[in-house]
């Protein structure tokens, strides 16, 4: 659908798919995408389109990754989604980057911060996909990464940049963001070029409304699933049919550590990812590793790290041989055949830019800076329904309270988001007691992690209207609620806080506030 999408005014769009698709598979890539869906999962919001993003290439034959710049140029030249990259050369824009983040990490939303990026970078390399456009306004933050100059033409890599940041403009005017989807192209018949499968005409959530009108919402992803297969494989029997084995079918760690221990025959390529996964397992990581096969016989895993910790005991225990750890990435079982990686590599997939090899010029630094509106709805809405469910509202409100107090939210945020909370926490426990409210509507689905935003979009006009008021809490963001206030003094810093931490904790709903 996105090729049929991309390219439906000039090219076929089922040639670029095949071209990109012998590109991958000749050249031994690996690519990653970030599937935004109303289908598979939320980013903070119910995203206003489906699509894909392209976040990493792998090139197998060389154990490497994609560095930015080959990124963008292998998807702009398929026209494959990427985010939007922006870059700043000098300290003084460097610094006004910093300085807009502190600004706008309390309230921040996609597009006042994108317009702010535009305003300080040096050169930005717009998405076909424009985030406001097609996810919506709540973002997720900014990743800063830091890449030396050390060892590089800085004319020449500017220059390269700047003309990834021309192609990303006319990508976006051959293929501007008000270009139908592909259904949607399809039923008006503007794909005369290229044949119109039920691929092409099918809307994903149209699917997803059927299969809830069928059956409703149980076990709804896999039927969701299963019906897009079943889409795939009626209308081209080439295509793959994958099915999830059950969990205990297969051991992987076990089968890492014994493949390390009659590695005599296997491959190098191999024997560095058992290595990963056994360490791994040496570390007690909270790790899954999903299995699945495809009707051809070809079988693979998804690697999934559930903890940021894992990261930090992995790199400490790291050796120069070791491959980097990742959140999640796939492999394939081979049990047959005995893959040579020492195959030559076609000259299409080497690196086309030599200029920015950044992973060995200079220190690697990289700053994931989440934006509060983000964090509220996933780290607190979301994530506190089960402490609502299990302890109630006033351990809700503890808990918010001390996320708060971890992200170094200021007081004046804190008070502008406790009425929230307070009435989050009403809704949420007066609809998982199935209570008899004004406020409840009982045609959306069940509220759980899957669904909560369409439970959050529906609350919020009722929040607004101040229509949900529960007891004890501010009736709106202007009023201020004061009941007690516990001061702790001691000798030392850490008492001080460790008797505040155990006053908090027995209390429930309690903010506090260090060195009055």
């Amino acid at each position: 659908q996105h090729f049929f999408r991309s390219w439906h005014s000039s090219k076929s769009g089922e040639e670029m798919y095949k071209e990109c698709s012998d590109f991958v598979e000749k050249n031994r890539l690996t690519l990653a995408f970030e599937a935004v869906t109303s289908v598979l999962g939320h980013h903070g919001d119910l995203p206003k389109k489906d699509f894909l993003i392209l976040t990493a290439v792998a090139d197998r034959s060389l154990a490497r990754f994609y560095d930015t710049v080959e990124v963008l140029e292998f998807s702009q030249r398929y026209r494959l989604p990427h985010n939007d990259l922006w870059v700043n050369t000098t300290l003084t824009s460097v610094d006004k980057l910093f300085s807009l983040y502190d600004n706008i990490r309390e309230t921040g939303l996609a597009g006042k911060c994108i317009t702010a990026l535009n305003s300080i970078c040096d050169t930005h390399v717009s998405s076909m996909y424009p985030h406001v456009d097609f996810q919506g306004e709540i973002l997720e933050g900014i990743v800063i990464r830091y890449v030396s100059f050390i060892g590089m033409d800085m004319i020449e890599c500017m220059k390269t940049l700047n003309n990834l940041e021309i192609s990303s403009t006319e990508i976006l005017k051959l293929v501007p963001v008000d270009t139908p989807m592909a259904f949607e192209l399809a039923k008006q018949g503007s794909a005369a070029h290229s044949p119109i499968d039920e691929v092409i005409c099918t809307n994903i959530r149209e699917v997803y409304r059927s299969c809830i009108e069928k059956e409703g919402y149980t076990n709804l992803t896999t039927r969701v699933g299963d019906a897009v297969n079943n889409i795939l494989k009626a209308t081209d029997s080439v295509r793959r049919r994958t099915i999830r084995n059950p969990n205990n079918d297969w051991d992987i760690p076990q089968l890492a550590k014994s493949i390390m221990q009659h590695n005599s025959d296997i491959d190098e390529e191999t024997k560095r990812i058992a290595s990963l996964i056994v360490k791994l397992d040496g570390m007690n990581a909270t790790v899954r590793y999903p299995v699945f096969h495809e009707e051809n016989g070809r079988m693979y895993c998804i690697v999934h790290v559930l903890h940021d910790k894992t990261f930090f005991k992995y790199q400490k225990q790291m050796s120069e041989q070791d491959l980097n750890l990742y959140r999640g990435f796939s492999i394939e079982l081979d049990f047959e055949k005995k893959t040579n990686t020492n195959a030559p590599v076609l000259p299409s997939a080497q690196c086309s830019n030599n200029m920015m090899q950044c992973e060995n010029c200079g220190t690697n630094l990289m700053l994931k800076m989440k934006l509060l509106p983000y964090m509220v709805r996933t780290f607190c809405c979301r994530n506190g329904m089960r402490i609502i469910s299990l302890n109630g509202t006033s351990a809700f409100e503890n808990y918010t309270l001390k996320m708060m107090d971890t992200w170094q939210i200021s007081a004046k945020a804190q008070a502008k988001w406790q009425p929230f909370f307070c009435s989050w926490g009403q809704y949420v426990q007066d609809v998982l007691n199935g209570a008899s409210k004004p406020y409840i509507d009982k045609s959306l689905p069940p509220l759980t992690a899957a669904f909560y935003l369409n439970h959050l979009e529906h609350f919020t006009p009722w929040f607004q209207d101040n229509k949900i008021k529960p007891e004890n809490a501010p009736q709106s963001s202007n009023s201020s609620v004061f009941k007690a206030m516990v001061l702790v003094v001691a000798m030392e810093r850490a008492i001080a806080l460790k008797v505040a931490n155990y006053i908090s904790e027995k209390i429930g709903g309690v903010y506090i506030h260090h060195d009055i």
